[in-house]
């Protein structure tokens, strides 16, 4: 039952592709087919070429056939050489389409999937998939194009010949065929699986490398090399063994084939041998029906093994499927609002949010305020009280479970998600630095600004103080996530990011917290230039950062416990002056800091 759905499930695969990648292809696709029919159908040409020139020439010295036939069979192999340029050009161009059009749709779906999907998956795999998925699918299809069109009809042409030549004789080579068939019809089956299950363990290898080159520091410093390397070679021992078991499975195609082919041939002597005593056959159409068995064995054994290729692009192509299908959560409204100048006014009524299906498990619970155009809002509070969560909660990257999120009095789901995210700019402590320069990377698609605006911008962000002393100045080259740079210059280009878009809310959540006093100062300048006019949610474990905030909202455990400004909260004596007093031990239970 099993093996009967699976084989429904490789149909409709195969089908899926071609509908979604190929139908656009049918130019290509007919060249190939013409290019492949000309090879192929040239093909049983050869062995009767043979055939003429041992009957006619070297049995009956026909003089005339010693420029016949060599001229013949120039020509025979000039429209084969040009047939089989034509037909590999088109073929490949044709699995680089495909595997192209589809590497777009799993892109696109990337772009389009929700941030906890992204978060759900090592980045790894995606890269896997990107990759060793991709290429195995383009050799499926290009594989599949080359069976469907030139073996076949290489098969189909030199069969024909067979029984053109000797019937009875084609009838014992051909009817030991059928049990090859059986056999190569469960090989396909295991090499599915051994190439699906292989498959995983290269995303998992690559996961490992990923991880291994992102936690370098740390490995190097614990000491950890051995421990790491055990893990890369029990990882890659199990991506060798399945790859073996798949090599084994394919492999074992062609020697089934040779075994049958020698069982063809064994039959094809005796019967031919008799035939020959009783000068029932030429030696030119004996020569000439081996030649054509010969010449079956590679196209027969390349239509045998289609089964197992196509296994082998049904088992990637299950692993990017399941991205390209992966539905979003967060979509687009049907009748959705805009906001033409959008003035900053952001209302939480009641949310609460779970990260899971579990209602009762709430990383933000009932939380309701309001932050008023141009208001400073900060949120503290102990890690893990759900400070980010209702951070992201403002650009939709995920939805409330329960409640309402309003800016300028519509709710955001009514809204598109590009007024929703147009709406904000986020700064973050490890803010995405692009291996690109420095202008592109403040710039970030915003073509439409001019040098003067993006100079302001970078001066008051203070970047122009450390780029005037780069040698290419803005052209200059931040490297792969900004390792050229340090933790302050990498904030100080996100705030002047920030200041490009020029949104009415800003969202900045822990945008000082990894840096040293004289970055965090320099970048608390830019911060201060960049909240003018705006409304503002800051998320902040350094208390000295947010202590001109207008107001102060305290999480534990995903509520709100303390609101109210920092004079205010200092006097309440609560969790806030707790968390205040453990930065500054100096400033005294009584004492305010300043």
């Amino acid at each position: 039952m099993n093996n009967d759905l699976n084989e429904i499930g490789s149909i409709e695969t195969i089908r899926r592709i071609w509908r979604s990648y190929a139908s656009g292809l049918t130019g290509y696709l007919t060249v190939a087919l013409i290019c492949n029919a000309v090879v192929a159908l040239s093909t049983p040409a050869l062995p009767e070429l043979i055939r003429r020139v041992i009957d006619d020439i070297f049995v009956d010295k026909n003089e005339n056939m010693l420029v016949i036939l060599p001229s013949v069979a120039v020509l025979i192999m000039f429209i084969r050489a040009l047939g089989t340029f034509g037909a590999n050009v088109s073929i490949n161009l044709i699995g680089q389409k495909i595997v192209g059009s589809l590497q777009n749709d799993l892109y696109l779906s990337l772009l389009k999937s929700d941030i906890s999907y992204i978060n759900s998956i090592h980045s790894a795999r995606f890269i896997s998939n990107f990759t060793a998925d991709s290429t195995k699918l383009r050799e499926t299809m290009s594989s599949v194009v080359v069976n469907l069109s030139r073996n076949i009809l290489m098969v189909l042409g030199l069969v024909g010949y067979l029984l053109w030549v000797d019937f009875k004789l084609a009838m014992i080579f051909l009817v030991v065929l059928p049990p090859a068939a059986f056999g190569l019809r469960y090989l396909g089956k295991k090499l599915r699986k051994a190439v699906r299950d292989s498959l995983e363990e290269i995303g998992t290898l690559s996961s490992l490398v990923s991880e291994t080159l992102k936690g370098m520091r740390i490995i190097k410093a614990y000491r950890k090399e051995n421990f790491y390397l055990n893990k890369a070679n029990e990882t890659i021992r199990r991506v060798v063994s399945l790859s073996m078991r798949g090599v084994r499975a394919r492999s074992a195609s062609a020697p089934i084939m040779e075994i049958v082919t020698g069982f063809a041939i064994a039959g094809i002597i005796y019967y031919a041998g008799g035939k020959s005593i009783n000068s029932d056959m030429s030696v030119g159409s004996f020569m000439a029906f081996t030649t054509a068995a010969g010449l079956l064995y590679d196209p027969l054994k390349a239509v045998a093994n289609l089964q197992a290729m196509l296994q082998e692009g049904v088992a990637a192509s299950h692993r990017l499927f399941p991205i390209i299908d992966n539905q979003p959560k967060i979509i687009e409204p049907i009748n959705k609002k805009t906001i033409t100048n959008p003035k900053g006014l952001i209302e939480f009524e009641n949310v609460s949010f779970s990260y899971s299906d579990n209602s009762d498990d709430l990383a933000i619970n009932n939380i309701s305020f309001v932050v008023n155009p141009g208001q400073t809002v900060a949120l503290v509070g102990p890690s893990g009280a759900g400070k980010t969560t209702l951070l992201n909660l403002v650009p939709r990257f995920y939805d409330p479970t329960n409640g309402v999120i309003k800016i300028d009095n519509i709710d955001i789901k009514s809204l598109s998600l590009s007024t929703v995210r147009e709406s904000s700019a986020l700064v973050s402590q490890d803010s995405l630095i692009f291996d690109a320069s420095i202008r592109e990377n403040i710039l970030f698609g915003s073509s439409d600004i001019s040098e003067d605006a993006f100079i302001t911008a970078c001066k008051e962000a203070l970047v122009d103080d450390f780029v005037k002393e780069l040698p290419n100045s803005y052209e200059t080259s931040a490297g792969e996530s900004g390792l050229k740079l340090s933790g302050g210059q990498k904030q100080r280009i996100a705030i002047a990011r920030a200041m490009i878009k020029n949104s009415p809310i800003l969202l900045l959540d822990e945008a000082t917290s990894s840096l040293d006093s004289e970055a965090e100062s320099k970048v608390q300048i830019a911060l201060e230039a960049l909240l003018k006019e705006k409304s503002a949610l800051i998320i902040a474990h350094r208390l000295s950062t947010i202590k001109n905030a207008d107001m102060i909202y305290v999480f534990d455990k995903g509520r709100i416990i303390e609101k109210g400004n920092h004079d205010d909260l200092i006097k309440v004596k609560g969790l806030y002056k707790t968390l205040f007093e453990m930065q500054f031990p100096e400033s005294g239970s009584d004492k305010e800091y300043s």
